[in-house]
């Protein structure tokens, strides 16, 4: 099995990835790679800059992502012309919350030639939260298991309690018949 997709079978492919990238809640964002200007946005992307994406087109990073915005377009720049996605972690600025994201980057041809840009942006948040969730379970269990057995422990030292208080008055018993005769 083939690791790449052979190019005629990546062209066939290629008009799902719009209503993939839609169906994941990632957002997508194409700008042209000359200028960062801004040419197409999903409405996941829209909805979390909340603007609509008609508002958004013809604007740049450093307009949208505020202090982000200088570092995004490094990472943008860092990408190669024809070469593989490049794959980046970002935390912007949102709607007033911090927000992690994962950004798949490639560059692309356009119809008449311009360089593009292509990126999709990942949410993480849902992510870290599942795993702080899990993370909190598994001490809450760990916590219970402990309990568990510090009160099987305890059980054993309270029986072992009990055996050696018995088996002390059966002496002391002993010891009385023994003195009394």
């Amino acid at each position: 099995m083939s690791e790449t997709l052979p190019p005629a079978l990546a062209e066939r492919l290629a008009p799902l990835a719009p209503a993939l990238i839609d169906q994941a809640q990632d957002g997508l964002v194409v700008k042209d790679a000359a200028n960062g200007h801004w040419l197409y946005v999903n409405a996941v992307m829209a909805q979390w800059l909340g603007q609509p994406a008609s508002a958004l087109l013809g604007r740049v990073n450093t307009e949208l992502f505020g202090e982000a915005g200088p570092a995004l377009l490094v990472a943008e720049q860092g990408v190669p012309a024809r070469a593989e996605p490049s794959l980046a972690e970002h935390k912007v600025e949102l709607g007033g919350q911090r927000r992690e994201f994962r950004v798949l980057r490639q560059r692309l041809a356009g119809e008449q030639g311009q360089a593009l840009l292509a990126a999709v942006w990942h949410d993480l948040g849902p992510e870290r939260r599942r795993g702080a969730q899990l993370r909190t379970a598994l001490q809450q269990l760990e916590a219970v298991l402990r309990l568990k057995f510090m009160h099987a422990e305890w059980k054993k030292e309270q029986q072992a309690a009990v055996s050696a208080r018995a088996l002390l008055e059966a002496r002391e018993r002993d010891l009385e018949v023994l003195f009394e005769h």
